[in-house]
């Protein structure tokens, strides 16, 4: 998608059909933060999932909201893993 020094970014297939990412977060993150992952799921409705989610002890990391790739939220699970959620609508 990307590969300038401000936003490498390319995906396993294009557009709305990308099964996956990877990001050079490095110019966004702090030096002591470590290379991580970040899960996303695609469901039906993710303002159910997210409740669904919060009630089986998940803890939100960022609150849901529309983007470009259709509704997100970020949740943690009760062992702090960080997972996103997201939905086609």
């Amino acid at each position: 998608m990307s590969d300038t020094p401000e936003f490498r970014y390319t995906t396993l297939g294009e557009g709305r059909e990308a099964l996956a990412g990877i990001m050079d977060a490095s110019v966004y993150l702090p030096d002591q933060v470590p290379s991580n992952w970040l899960v996303y799921f695609q469901m039906d409705d993710a303002d159910a999932t997210i409740a669904t989610a919060l009630t089986l002890g998940a803890t939100t990391v960022n609150p849901a909201e529309d983007s470009l790739f259709d509704r997100i939220a970020g949740l943690s699970d009760p062992t702090e893993a960080c997972s996103s959620c997201a939905s086609r609508q």
